[in-house]
């Protein structure tokens, strides 16, 4: 059976473009198109989508406010003439971001990533929900929480030491630990570490990939207990 998708444009042309496309990609099939975004946002909550080819610059409310009033949105590929969104698609979780005009070596891509998604055989998309989006300047990264060997925080920002490179971004510990599995411990009022790394443990510190990390007596016990 086919995945339902919608797509959501207000130029026709754009529309035609996109509904050719998939009549050549058999595991998808179109289901609803509107030019309207408001039209669409009554269309979305009434039927069962499971891909959504979204533009983003439309008369009365853009692609990202149509996302906002759904409470369980679709999978997203924005559909575009405009590059500088790509971070804010990314930060909504959009699948993929497609660029006008679109090739339909580039939009066939994008469909064979959304189909093994959806049919879960892909470890791409199984490992997509823990990845973790970061920001650092202008720059938006996906990272995969395994990579991660431990995180700093210095004031209203924090260091990400991971196995490639470190990021700095622009975030709370305490907040930015939210989004870790129960992989990661906080050790101290400033470190948080991933445990799968630890090297060893010597009194008041710890070390992973030779950097000292202290370890307060507060987090101690729970620390021994869980490597």
């Amino acid at each position: 059976m086919a995945y339902k998708c919608m797509i959501v444009d207000d130029e026709p042309l754009a529309r035609k473009v996109i509904r050719e496309y998939l009549d050549d990609v058999h595991e998808l099939s179109l289901g609803h198109e509107s030019g309207s975004p408001i039209e669409a946002i009554e269309i979305l909550k009434r039927n069962e989508i499971d891909v959504l080819f979204l533009d983003i610059n439309m008369p009365k409310l853009d692609g990202f406010q149509v996302l906002n009033q759904l409470k369980e949105p679709p999978i997203v590929i924005f559909t575009t003439a405009y590059s500088e969104y790509a971070v804010k698609a990314f930060e909504v979780k959009a699948f993929d971001y497609l660029v006008k005009p679109i090739s339909f070596e580039r939009f066939l891509q994008s469909c064979n990533r959304v189909v093994a998604h959806l049919a879960g055989n892909n470890d791409e998309g199984k490992d997509e929900p823990d990845a973790i989006l970061i920001k650092e300047n202008k720059r938006l990264y996906r990272i995969s929480p395994e990579s991660i060997y431990y995180i700093k925080a210095f004031g209203d920002y924090i260091r990400i030491f991971t196995d490639t490179k470190t990021y700095i971004v622009k975030d709370r510990l305490q907040k930015f630990s939210k989004e870790l599995n129960d992989r990661f411990l906080k050790v101290h009022r400033s470190y948080v570490v991933n445990l799968d790394h630890i090297h060893y443990l010597e009194g008041n510190h710890l070390v992973i990939d030779d950097k000292k990390i202290p370890v307060s007596e507060t987090y101690r016990n729970e620390l021994i207990n869980r490597i």
